[in-house]
């Protein structure tokens, strides 16, 4: 029975599958309540449909956010371009040189900076205005998600 075998884990072994799963490049995501954080998912744009629904048709459009951006310290990078193979969400590209952002599309995953060797990379909060307040719970997140598809079907 599957049930018989799910155990808790050690938040040393959390963190280390987190680790594991930042190295093989996969986005970190939950449901994003203040309490009662029920998973943690860990994927690609190429596997997860929430993914590759923001990357096709955008993330004001997903029902999923982040209230961070990556920065790029130009006088930092040295413009190995590994940050832009590792951005699932073709937010960075090449710009004489240094990578450059394009905010509308970073997710704020991190994977960027969690690849960039010379530390140019780091995720900054958006500004009050930008900043979503996460649900309280599973069913606040539900009805919050119903109405907006209600304002879109309108």
């Amino acid at each position: 029975c599957i049930r018989d075998s799910i155990r808790a884990l050690s938040k040393e072994e959390a963190l280390e599958i987190l680790a594991e799963a930042d190295q093989a490049g996969l986005v970190h995501s939950t449901n994003n309540a203040q309490h009662d954080v029920t998973y943690i998912c860990n994927c690609c744009t190429c596997s997860c449909g929430v993914l590759r629904g923001i990357v096709d048709y955008g993330k004001q459009n997903s029902v999923a956010s982040s209230d961070f951006f990556v920065q790029v310290d130009a006088d930092l990078c040295n413009g190995c371009e590994v940050c832009i193979d590792r951005c699932q969400f073709n937010a960075l590209k090449m710009d004489e040189g240094i990578s450059t952002v394009d905010v509308a599309a970073c997710y704020g995953c991190g994977l960027c900076v969690t690849s960039c060797a010379v530390e140019a990379l780091s995720l900054i909060q958006k500004n009050e205005p930008h900043l979503q307040v996460p649900p309280v719970d599973d069913k606040a997140w539900r009805i919050v998600r119903e109405e907006n598809r209600n304002k879109i079907n309108a």
